[in-house]
């Protein structure tokens, strides 16, 4: 996924493959002791003889691309932002809720209890912690009180995140929420328009 975007977007796709292949060996969740410097990333580039300039850039990816709650923040290079949307991307769909699933079962974490209410708007440490359940794995709430994926799309507004669902999010999808500034006289006005992903 990481690579067809790479390609689409004229990105550097020998970082953007990298960065996506390893982006989870220091995860906090999986490898808390290596997490901080990327030792597992560091060592592996350097096994292949990767330049430390190279290595560096993409540990300061792999860094930028977890979910952290509401201390989460975009890529702030175009190879940060499409590794970070393909592993949003591959968190959609049956393949991204069944490792949901099977990541919480293997933490011992329920699928789903009512009496059991959404942890919102956690923050990294919060979020690190743990989760009760799977469905705060798979939504959050804004600050309005909508419920939404969690998801990044390059260029979607946040106004449209409530209107995005499963069965709607495609190629071709259009979504309300998009505010697009116009002149007139004496000033600026916002627009409402469409969202569309495009291809």
């Amino acid at each position: 996924m990481a690579e067809y975007i790479a390609e689409k977007e004229n990105a550097d796709k020998y970082i953007v493959s990298l960065a996506a292949l390893l982006h989870d060996v220091d995860d906090i969740k999986l490898s808390p002791n290596t997490n901080k410097n990327k030792d597992n990333a560091r060592c592996f580039l350097k096994e292949n003889h990767v330049d430390e300039d190279t290595i560096n850039l993409i540990c300061e990816i792999i860094s930028e691309i977890s979910y952290k709650g509401v201390d989460t923040v975009p890529g702030k290079t175009l190879e940060a932002k499409i590794v970070q949307d393909a592993d949003r991307l591959d968190a959609l769909g049956a393949i991204g809720i069944a490792r949901a699933f099977a990541y919480g079962g293997n933490h011992n974490r329920l699928m789903y209890d009512p009496d059991i209410k959404p942890h919102l708007n956690m923050n990294e440490e919060e979020y690190n912690k743990g989760i009760e359940s799977d469905e705060d794995y798979l939504y959050s709430k804004d600050k309005e009180g909508f419920y939404y994926l969690k998801i990044t799309v390059a260029g979607m507004p946040k106004g449209c995140y409530p209107f995005v669902n499963f069965k709607n999010f495609k190629v071709g999808a259009s979504y309300k929420g998009k505010k697009q500034p116009k002149r007139v006289p004496g000033g600026v006005v916002l627009n409402e328009i469409d969202f569309t992903i495009k291809e």
